[in-house]
């Protein structure tokens, strides 16, 4: 480590030690209510297998640039499978069955008019042209792949480590374009005998006031001793210049609950906001210092959070989804509609969307003024399909054409969103 960085991560620690916190005692601001949503404009809806009886999970994944789209299904044997749909009637455009008996919100992307399937070992290329596979590799033993994966630009970002989880020697970060899968190994992590084994994610990107890219790393470090899951993690986070190969600061022990949430973190020009157990916190990316961290005693969601210009909306594991402004961490409203643990939460033109696991509903709020705009059962639940339900549904949003995909167990369905 050279001089500059050491002197960065001193002058880190010092604004970490006196970082201005929110207002500790803030009731929350009780929204409007805003009048009863209209029935779902369901454009079309398809069913998830060709046994409508029985249902199973499935995630709307993306849209593509034809506005045409992806989703999986879950848990379903011998393998899962992704299928892309027409935007326009729902008809079928190819089905590919997958390596994989689950795929989650964080193993499928878009990438430059291919599908990536990355789940533990294996890595899949899709050409959405014609549904074929145009690479496919798996990574043998010893080690292996972490579970999921994230995308910038046209390559993806994985995590490969060496021996056993959850008690691996070393971790490594690597890339591959997606159209000529060689492993290109960016920085490797070892054990480094201090009690913490590495547990990392695939990074976000952030490109500094010098235009270098930089991938921003979080490690949820594992505790050896006491055993496994019955010690405190240590979350920390490191800043990895692509342009000098080299750490610009790390700051160690970040969030107090010592894990992150699974989901990409909010990148906001050199803020960035990261959520955990209990904890939101917004992070000076030029010197990794904590400007604030709000406290939710509730406990948060590890679901993915979103922002607009303003605030952050992050959701409880609880009940409850709050408005927090991104200056200050203090909270701007509160809206107790919402069930907790939501599955992925989506941002667009004013109104944030969501899905829960508890009450098994749609919703949609005003990013504003914390407002329910929806909060929907399954139309479809009936004598037939009495556990048509929104619970583990992703979302998909087609921002051109307005619409919104998810599924509810037996159907993925294509809602039309309100014009403004």
């Amino acid at each position: 480590m050279n001089i500059v960085i050491f002197l960065t991560q001193v002058v880190s620690s010092l604004l970490l030690s006196c970082q201005k916190m929110p207002d500790p005692v803030e009731p929350p601001v009780v929204p409007p209510v805003d009048p009863p949503a209209k029935t779902l404009n369901i454009l079309w809806q398809k069913p998830l297998t060709l046994d409508t009886i029985n249902g199973i999970y499935g995630s709307a994944q993306y849209v593509t640039a034809e506005g045409d789209v992806l989703y999986t299904t879950d848990f379903t044997l011998p393998s899962a499978k992704a299928v892309l749909l027409s935007g326009k009637d729902g008809s079928k455009k190819w089905e590919y069955q997958v390596n994989s008996e689950a795929l989650s919100l964080q193993n499928v992307f878009a990438i430059n008019n291919h599908t990536l399937i990355h789940h533990w070992s294996y890595s899949e290329i899709i050409n959405n042209a014609n549904g074929q596979r145009t690479i496919n590799n798996k990574i043998e033993d010893p080690g292996g792949g972490m579970p999921r994966a994230n995308v910038i630009g046209d390559n993806f970002y994985v995590i490969h480590y060496s021996g056993d989880l959850p008690y691996s020697p070393s971790m490594s970060v690597v890339r591959s374009h997606y159209a000529q899968l060689k492993w290109d190994t960016l920085v490797t992590f070892n054990y480094a005998n201090d009690g913490f084994y590495n547990a990392l994610e695939p990074p976000a990107l952030w490109i500094n006031p010098q235009g270098d890219s930089v991938l921003i790393i979080r490690d949820g470090g594992i505790r050896k001793t006491p055993a496994f899951n019955n010690g405190k993690n240590r979350a920390s986070l490191y800043a990895f210049n692509l342009r000098t190969r080299q750490f610009d600061w790390v700051q160690k022990d970040v969030n107090p609950g010592g894990q992150f949430a699974n989901f990409q973190p909010h990148i906001d020009g050199n803020r960035m906001y990261i959520n955990g157990v209990k904890t939101l916190q917004c992070i000076d990316l030029l010197t990794g210092a904590t400007l604030w961290s709000r406290d939710f005693d509730k406990g948060l969601s590890f679901s993915s959070i979103v922002g607009n210009k303003d605030l952050m909306m992050v959701a409880s594991s609880d009940i409850g989804m709050w408005g927090v402004d991104k200056q200050s961490g203090n909270i701007v409203w509160y809206n107790a509609d919402v069930d907790g643990s939501t599955e992925q939460m989506h941002y667009f033109d004013g109104v944030v969307y969501c899905t829960s696991t508890g009450y098994a509903r749609l919703y949609a709020v005003n990013a504003e003024t914390g407002a329910t705009i929806w909060k929907e059962n399954s139309p479809n639940r009936n004598s037939r399909h009495p556990n048509a339900s929104f619970a583990f549904a992703g979302i998909a949003i087609d921002t051109v054409n307005r619409k919104l995909y998810t599924a509810d167990k037996y159907y993925l369905m294509c809602i039309a969103l309100p014009e403004k």
